[in-house]
């Protein structure tokens, strides 16, 4: 099942980025996500590139996973 799928997750992609947080602080930067295949990689990955897209980021996201199949993608 897509992770985008579970509506707690789609309501946490929603209700997060409205938070008073620095979002701009990230502004094009790199960040790297060790574990990308499993379910708190792949969420934390989604949340990134949401969050990116919500506040023009321009984030670089590089994954590090052993696997390269996964039904969170």
């Amino acid at each position: 099942m897509p992770i985008e799928s579970d509506n707690i997750i789609s309501n946490d992609l929603d209700f997060i980025p409205q938070s008073s947080l620095s979002w701009k602080t990230l502004h094009n930067k790199s960040i790297m996500v060790t574990g990308g295949s499993g379910f708190i990689g792949s969420y934390l990955i989604k949340f990134l590139l949401h969050i990116s897209k919500k506040h023009s980021l321009n984030l670089r996201l590089i994954c590090v996973t052993r696997r390269t199949e996964s039904e969170n993608y």
